[in-house]
């Protein structure tokens, strides 16, 4: 992730706490003054109500004195039996509806009126009523009016002809005559005004702590801003790696303990980070002089490390590349590998494999593989294989069989050497003495006698050579000296053979171990074996003697222009009685592999038929340790 994407992040961060910080500020005030509001919004509600109350009582007290002046002239009409009632309904009106219409401008939002239960209808009343409204009573109610003198009650109950069946708050005060009620005159206030004011109060209390609200918000943002900005600049400080000046931000007292921490914190981390990048650097190069080659891969398959010993093993074009992040699975499989038989897929499968003999291209391998566990949950993490190269080790158990038969061949050598030797020197003496006694004629006959015997006291010497566990007897020598020495005996047998020899040989050569009689024995064996390959072309040839020095080791190289070899004598060249010429033991090579092999050294060849071959002797220099 890059440090802009970190930035980011904590910003986006930064607004979701800044959003929590609204929320807390509206649960902690606006729902608190929401309340305090509605209940401040229903004190206001009963308040209306109580002054609606005592306008109505107000009213009615007012209708009731003006109806007790007319208390004679209504009683006169309602007995004037020589009218009809609705005459008399009408004579009524006529006196109260002045009055009644006269109140009604002290008390506007006030509807009042007389009923005559005698007469059983609206005589007076406003708002004025049609004469069928008249003939019912104004207020739906269940409840009887008190005559007894006790205090009135309000009524609450909807209104049959008046505000179209709104409900009202009504005070009724009975008309009474010998104790019994002729009428009653009512006033009433319409609840829709009561509520009507309520909703305004209401509203008006949610816009007040609406408009509160916003402006605690727009302060805390501002505050929160300005201290946020802080934050992010120091954090993206942070994230970049730049020193940080701590005075910029003393404006910002709550912030400076975290800054302070933030820099420790940091300061640690950077030092705990560095340390861990040097530790994963030493670690991956330990893993990277490992002769084992390792691979990793985590749950999906993914590869995650390598050493370099594994990338000497993979096609060139891949080792110009980062594998880390690639599929194994479709690695492998462009390697024309089956991924199921792999070790990685059974270590994926929780498999542990030891020791298991793998082929890849012309080595073999010890493979081994284990899964990746977490050992807390024991979950798959991955999976992880090394492979040792064992080729040479496989081989050498191939050479082991050669050995024991050599060992063999030395113990039969040395059992019958005095056994042959013995007959073979007085053959040899009689021979001498036949020579000299005999006639011309037998005197060649004697000398090849004579000359096999010497022959065969050769492949005798040389099967003591390559059988026998010699003590070997090393000093401090330079290589180049101990060529020269033998140079005169290699010059004479190559001026008669008609080759030329040629020395190049380096002058100062660290010393070297050695047992300079093998050592003039091993060259004297492989500059004979070029002639020879030089005069089966028939042609003039060189012969070519080098000496240098190389990485950690002592190189001597003998190349001839001769007939070269095959690729398939090159790899039976060092067994014993192996031979690429007609008349020869298959020993002289074998001898000198033995001798580099006591040395602690390695030979080499590389030959191409018709060209030419090149022996290289490679001494390692005396090894010092760690």
């Amino acid at each position: 992730m890059t440090y802009g994407g970190r930035g980011i992040l904590i910003i986006g961060r930064a607004k979701d706490l800044q959003k929590r910080v609204y929320i807390w500020i509206t649960l902690i005030i606006t729902i608190p003054m929401l309340f305090f509001g509605f209940l401040n919004a229903l004190h206001q509600k009963q308040f209306v109500e109580q002054k609606a109350k005592l306008s109505l009582m107000m009213a009615s007290t007012a209708l009731s004195d003006r109806l007790e002046s007319l208390y004679s002239h209504m009683i006169s009409i309602e007995d004037a039996a020589r009218f009809s009632k609705e005459e008399r309904g009408m004579f009524l009106e006529r006196s109260l509806q002045p009055l009644v219409s006269e109140l009604s401008v002290w008390y506007p939002n006030i509807s009042m009126g007389y009923y005559s239960t005698k007469l059983q209808t609206v005589v007076a009343a406003f708002p004025a009523m049609n004469e069928e409204s008249a003939r019912i009573e104004p207020f739906e109610l269940s409840s009887e009016l008190r005559t007894d003198g006790r205090p009135l009650e309000f009524e609450t109950a909807a209104s049959s002809t008046i505000w179209s069946g709104e409900s009202a708050l009504i005070l009724r005060q009975p008309v009474m005559r010998n104790a019994e009620m002729i009428g009653y005159s009512w006033v009433a206030f319409q609840k829709e005004v009561i509520d009507r004011d309520f909703g305004l109060n209401l509203l008006k209390t949610a816009a007040l702590i609406f408009a509160l609200w916003v402006l605690t918000i727009f302060i805390v943002g501002l505050v929160y801003r300005s201290h946020t900005t802080a934050v992010n600049r120091l954090a993206n400080a942070i994230l970049r790696n730049k020193q940080t000046d701590l005075t910029r931000y003393k404006a910002y007292p709550p912030i400076m303990p975290l800054v302070e921490k933030i820099r420790e914190l940091r300061d640690h981390l950077q030092e705990e980070s560095q340390h861990y990048l040097h530790e994963t650097q030493k670690l991956q190069q330990i893993i990277d002089t490992s002769p084992v080659g390792i691979l990793a891969v985590d749950r999906d398959g993914m590869i995650t490390a390598y050493n370099k010993t594994f990338f000497r093993r993979v096609p060139v074009h891949y080792q110009n590349s980062s594998l880390i992040g690639h599929s194994y699975k479709e690695f492998i499989e462009q390697l024309g590998f089956e991924y199921k038989k792999t070790l990685i897929f059974r270590g994926l499968q929780g498999e542990h494999v030891n020791s298991e003999i793998q082929h890849f291209s012309d080595r073999t391998y010890l493979g081994f593989a284990a899964p990746i566990m977490d050992s807390r949950e024991n979950i798959l993490l991955g999976a992880v294989a090394l492979a040792e190269d064992v080729t040479e080790v496989h081989q050498l158990r191939k050479e082991l069989g050669q050995l024991e038969r050599l060992r063999l061949v030395g113990q039969m050598a040395a059992s019958i050497t005095h056994e042959i030797r013995n007959p073979m020197a007085v053959i040899r003496g009689f021979m001498q003495l036949m020579k000299h006694k005999a006639g011309e004629e037998l005197q060649e006959y004697c000398s090849i006698v004579i000359s096999e015997v010497d022959r065969s006291n050769t492949i005798i010497n040389d099967f003591l050579a390559l059988a026998q566990d010699r003590i070997v007897t090393k000093e401090m020598h330079n290589l180049s000296d101990v060529v020269k020495d033998i140079y005169p005996l290699l010059a004479a047998d190559a001026n008669m053979r008609g080759i030329e020899l040629e020395l190049r040989l380096a002058e100062e050569l660290p010393l070297l171990m050695l047992d300079d009689r093998e050592m003039k024995q091993l060259l004297l064996n492989l500059v004979r074996n070029a002639m020879d390959a030089i005069e089966s072309t028939g042609q003039k040839g060189i012969v070519t003697v080098t000496t240098s020095v190389e990485e950690n080791a002592v190189v001597m190289r003998v190349s001839d222009t001769g007939c070269g070899m095959t690729e398939k004598q090159q790899q039976s060249l060092f067994h014993p009685f192996y031979s690429t010429k007609k008349d020869g033991t298959g020993l002289g090579l074998a001898v000198c592999l033995s001798i580099v092999e006591r040395h602690s050294g390695k030979i080499t060849v590389q030959s191409e038929e018709g060209k030419g071959t090149t022996f290289a002797v490679i001494l390692f220099k005396a090894y010092s340790g760690f």
